[in-house]
Parts: C-alpha cells; sequence; structure tokens
C-alpha cells in the first residue's frame, strides 16, 4: 500500500478498462467488433479480389487473342505485320515469325485448347503463347499482368490499424482522466461514515495527482479537526462533573429536603444533557470501525426486545436480508432512539421493512399524539424540544432525532417524519442498497 504523498503508477490491466455498466460494456463489445471486421475485411477483400483479378485477365486474353486472330486470317501478310503493331499495348506483345517464340503453343485449329491452357496460368504471372497461323507463319502473344491494388490495400490497412491504436490510445488517455475521478466520488461518500479511510493513490497526470493529494490532506484535516473538538468536549465534561457532584453532596445536607430534592433533580438533568453532548461530539468522531451489516436482522431483534418489556410492538419484514455496510451499534442506536420514543409516547406501535426500488425502507408507525407539522422539520436541530416536552420528567436535551438523523445520513440514507390521519407519526428510513 502506498503511503500518502508517493506517486504509483497502476500497471495495464484488461479489467481497469472494462465499463461497470451494461450500457457502457455493449458500447465497448460494438466497438471492439468494428475495429476487427475492419482489420479482417481488407484481407477477405485482397481474397477475393484476387480470384476476380485472374478471371478478368483471362476473359481479357481470350478475346484480345481471339479477335486479333480473327483479323489476321482475313488479311494479307502486309496486313498481318501492320495488324500485330497496332494490336500491340503497354501490356500486350504480338509479333509475327516464322517459328514460335513460347514454349506454350497451339495451332489455329484447335483454339479451344487456349482455355485450358489459361486455367493453368497464374494471374499474377506473364502468359506468353505462340498461335500457328499458317505454315512457317506464328503469331506469338505475351501478356503482362496489370499493376495490382495490393499495394494500396496495404495502405489502407495500415491506415485503419493507426485509426485503432490512436481509439485505444484515447480511450486509455480517458481512462486515466475518468478513474480517478471516480475514486474521489467513493472517498467523499466514504468520508461521511469513516472519518479514516485509506488514502487515495496517488497516479495518473500531475492534475490528478495533484487533486488527489489535495483529497488526502483534506481528510486528514477533517479528521484532526473533529478529533480536536471531540477531545475539547470530554475535557469540559470531565471538568464540570466534578462541580455537579460537589453540589449534589451540598444539596444533600441541606436542611429543607424539598430544594434539595429539586436541586439534584437538576443536576442530574444537566449531568444527563453533558453526557449526551458527549455522546453526540464522539457520534460525529465515527470512530466505530464499518462493516457489513443486516437491517432486517437487527430491526427485528430491536422490536422483539421491546415486547419482551411489556409494550405494543410488533415487526414485519418482507426481506429476509437487508445488507448494507453501517457502523453497527450507531445504527443500532438510532433505531432503538426511534423506537423508544414511539413506545414512550403511544400505545401500539408498527414495524415494517421491506425494498423499494434500489433502496431498503423501514417504516416505524405510532398511535401518539405525533408532532405539529410546524415542528416536523425543527425537532432534528440539536438542543431544539417541542413545548410538550419540556418539562423534566417527559423531555430530554434535544440531541435524540438530531444524532439519529447524523447517523442516518452518515450512512447515505435519509428520515422523513409524517403525521397521520387522525392522530400518530410515521417514521420513514431509507438506505441505498450497496
Amino acid at each position: 500500500m502506498p503511503k500518502q504523498g508517493e506517486t504509483t503508477e497502476n500497471p495495464f490491466l484488461l479489467k481497469r478498462f472494462m465499463p461497470e455498466r451494461l450500457t457502457g460494456k455493449l458500447v465497448l463489445l460494438v466497438f471492439a467488433g468494428l475495429i476487427l471486421l475492419n482489420l479482417v475485411l481488407p484481407f477477405m477483400y485482397t481474397a477475393y479480389s484476387r480470384h476476380d483479378q485472374r478471371l478478368a485477365f483471362r476473359e481479357e486474353i481470350a478475346n484480345q487473342i481471339v479477335n486479333t486472330m480473327h483479323l489476321m486470317e482475313v488479311s494479307t501478310p502486309q496486313e498481318q505485320t501492320r495488324i500485330a503493331s497496332v494490336s500491340s499495348a503497354p501490356n500486350l506483345m504480338v509479333a509475327i515469325s516464322t517459328t514460335p517464340l513460347w514454349k506454350t503453343q497451339v495451332h489455329n485449329n484447335s483454339m479451344w485448347e487456349l482455355n485450358r491452357k489459361l486455367e493453368k496460368s497464374d494471374a499474377n504471372d506473364y502468359f506468353r503463347v505462340s498461335i500457328q497461323l499458317a505454315e512457317k507463319t506464328w503469331v506469338n502473344f505475351r501478356f503482362e499482368p496489370k499493376g495490382s491494388t495490393l499495394g494500396f490495400q496495404l495502405v489502407m490497412l495500415a491506415f485503419e490499424t493507426f485509426i485503432a491504436l490512436w481509439l485505444l490510445f484515447f480511450v486509455w488517455q480517458v481512462e486515466r482522466f475518468t478513474k480517478p475521478l471516480k475514486a474521489f466520488k467513493r472517498a467523499a461518500e466514504q468520508l461521511g461514515i469513516d472519518l479514516k479511510p485509506m488514502p487515495l493513490l496517488e497516479y495518473g497526470p500531475p492534475i490528478v495527482r495533484e487533486t488527489a493529494d489535495a483529497m488526502n490532506q483534506m481528510q486528514k484535516r477533517i479528521t484532526d479537526l473533529i478529533a480536536d473538538r471531540t477531545r475539547m468536549l470530554a475535557a469540559i465534561s470531565h471538568d464540570l462533573r466534578t462541580p455537579i457532584t460537589r453540589m449534589k453532596l451540598r444539596a444533600q445536607l441541606m436542611d429543607d429536603k424539598t430544594i434539595a430534592c429539586d436541586q439534584i433533580q437538576d443536576l442530574d438533568e444537566m449531568e444527563a444533557m453533558i453526557a449526551q453532548i458527549l455522546a453526540f461530539a464522539k457520534d460525529a468522531a465515527n470512530v466505530e470501525a464499518v462493516t457489513t451489516l443486516d437491517l432486517s436482522a437487527l430491526i427485528v431483534a430491536l422490536c422483539d426486545e421491546k415486547a419482551e418489556q411489556g409494550h405494543d410492538i410488533s415487526c414485519q419484514a418482507d426481506i429476509s436480508r437487508a445488507l448494507i455496510q453501517g457502523r453497527p451499534l450507531a445504527l443500532k442506536r438510532a433505531l432503538n432512539n426511534l423506537l423508544n420514543n414511539a413506545v414512550k409516547y403511544a400505545k401500539t406501535v408498527r414495524v415494517s421493512i421491506r425494498k423499494i426500488e434500489q433502496q431498503y425502507e423501514i417504516v416505524i408507525e405510532d398511535d401518539g399524539p405525533g408532532i405539529p407539522e410546524s415542528e416536523l422539520d425543527k425537532v432534528f436541530t440539536p438542543f431544539y424540544r417541542i413545548d410538550s416536552s419540556r418539562n423534566s420528567k417527559t423531555g430530554g436535551s434535544g440531541l435524540g432525532l438530531a444524532i439519529v438523523q447524523d447517523i442516518v445520513r452518515a450512512h447515505r440514507g435519509a428520515i422523513v417524519l409524517k403525521n397521520k390521519a387522525p392522530n400518530g407519526l410515521m417514521v420513514q428510513l431509507l438506505f441505498e442498497i450497496e
């Protein structure tokens, strides 16, 4: 594992360039097929074009010989020499001689042998034939094959290969920039759950390496800042507990027991508030390790625990397992806080968990008094308490729902409060499926 600040270049791996989504894989498959097709087609075209070229060459030779011999048969010897000169071309030589010039010989009265000899010839080689026109008169033909298109085909193949390599290089360059950005996204999401993540690998272009280093430095500063805050609150809490304890002892020595009891109760509330503030700060520090947990099993176990305590609570789990990545103790604390509120203010509580699209949904419903509509958003504010909970017997410190919301959001979740008709409250929790 490279340390922070080191530059590491990942090796070239095929898996690294494989898209994660099905659409990307299909596009890559089509793209690879087109490249392969462009590489194979030129070879197939060359093979078939050579065959067609051979057939065209044979047909051209046969037509030229037949036409020339037909003219010479009806011409005088002087005209025959002129016809031979006129029939010559850059790729064709026609000459009249008294003896055959070439080994391949055909008599004028057996021209059918010409096709058999043409079939044995190669379109890419010379074709030489001597045809006897009369006694001591031979017409000699020498055909040269036309220039082949193979060179042009090879140039086109090289060009297409260059384009394919350039596209692969372009994809590789794009991947070098986009893959670190995906890592930055995952690191930012993980930072809300675990404040001690592994540092990002610093590889790729200079600007990407600098960004990764800045991301690592930001993670370290945030971790140090929250750790300092937690230590400060812990020190304040420890320092306040000592005078609170002394004040309790003095209250117990008072003659007026009524006033003493009120003071001790106030000091107990103060001590409980300090403990909750410290717990709130420690929870923000995310000191618990992240692991795989089952939401379904957790909520069912908590409901069974409340039922054993004598509360009217039931849980309906539509799924056997609901696995997510998170902090088990923190989530247990959040869910337990919501269930405690429900059984505290209501007689009947109904809990359900199910899967909807790409999320797990937990719903907690009760038949209690609910929360005024104007207070639904405010109850998540730290230290905020609605009017009905301001007394020391029923009210808390106002941190319970704030802690719940922080824990849920840290797990990339959402919490929504809704009043039911005619009375009651519904708490909806949504967690993304990993």
